[in-house]
């Protein structure tokens, strides 16, 4: 699964945290072209299926911090 999300301004890190019934984790996220959007891939593959949340946490170059938590639910593999 391609996790996005989009950024403008000066950025130190933006960082997905996987939030699920069984486990956490955490990916960092890239712009890799430059164009303000920010991505990470997330392997489902080993995880249960159920409720989840991504939460997707920014640190801006001053210290400034945001935050944004999109809910889903993860199907079993079939």
């Amino acid at each position: 699964m391609m996790i996005e999300a989009d950024a403008i301004g000066e950025i130190r890190t933006i960082n997905a945290n996987i939030i699920g019934p069984d486990r956490n984790m955490e990916i960092q996220m890239d712009d890799f072209d430059g164009n303000g959007i920010f991505s990470a891939r997330w392997e489902t593959s080993f995880w249960t299926a159920g409720d989840y949340q991504i939460r997707v946490d920014l640190l801006g170059e001053f210290g400034e911090m945001d935050h944004k938590t999109v809910p889903f639910h993860l199907l079993a593999k079939g």
